[in-house]
């Protein structure tokens, strides 16, 4: 069994996968997800580890660059021309 540097539970965790859009709960192991879903699903991982009841609150995957202009990028895409493509 896998002991962990931390673990999170009663968090509301996007996971940004369609097949399991939320969890949760989620323990990390050196630096690495090795247990999302339920608490009963992630409570086995959880021996020795500081687990964090995250109240509700919500965790978010790592984003490499977060400052985007989505508005002006879906803006232009709907100039795109599209009316020569078969």
């Amino acid at each position: 069994m896998f002991k962990n540097d931390l673990t999170l539970r009663n968090a509301n965790i996007i996971t940004m996968n369609l097949r399991q859009p939320r969890a949760e709960a989620v323990a990390v192991r050196d630096g690495r997800i090795v247990a999302l879903g339920t608490w009963e699903d992630v409570a086995p991982h959880a021996e020795n580890v500081p687990v964090l009841d995250l109240a509700g609150k919500t965790v978010l995957p790592g984003f490499i660059d977060t400052h985007a202009h989505f508005l002006w990028t879906a803006l232009s895409l709907a100039a795109l021309d599209v009316s020569s493509a078969q």
